[in-house]
């Protein structure tokens, strides 16, 4: 045994095995009846109702607290967490440049790629289709 990952003897599953899973199974009579989650709601819609009177205004603390409390434990069961569903992006901004700074650019390019070109081309243009830079093979 090496103790770097990889195969080892007696590691796994074995052959023929079952899938060992513990599982409750409720009797029928219990699972049609409310679920825990819907216990934990209505508690909590209820104390929060108690705690407040008819113009919405917080008369029992106690009560508002408890149904905070309860609101906290059922959450994970209603809610997604917020890391869970943040989508990252990277935001590129690409500007157009005029046909003069275009032509810099690709002189630019070609200086970095090629050195000092012995003969600078004129001919350098966009694409009227697409803004690509367009490069003739050979320069005259």
């Amino acid at each position: 045994m090496n103790g770097h990952g990889g195969r080892r003897s007696g590691a796994g599953r074995k052959p023929g095995g079952e899938n060992v899973r513990s599982r409750v199974v409720l009797h029928p009579s219990i699972q049609e009846q409310i679920g825990p989650v819907e216990v934990q709601t209505r508690t909590m819609l209820e104390l929060w109702r108690r705690a407040h009177n008819d113009d919405g205004e917080m008369v029992d603390l106690g009560l508002a607290t408890q149904a905070c409390a309860i609101a906290r434990d059922v959450a994970p069961y209603l809610h997604p967490r917020l890391a869970a569903i943040a989508a990252t992006t990277t935001v590129t901004t690409i500007e157009r440049s005029s046909p003069e700074e275009a032509r810099q650019l690709a002189m630019a390019a070609l200086e970095k790629a090629f050195g000092m070109p012995r003969q600078i081309p004129q001919q350098i243009t966009l694409s009227p289709e697409s803004s690509d830079i367009v490069i003739p093979a050979e320069v005259p």
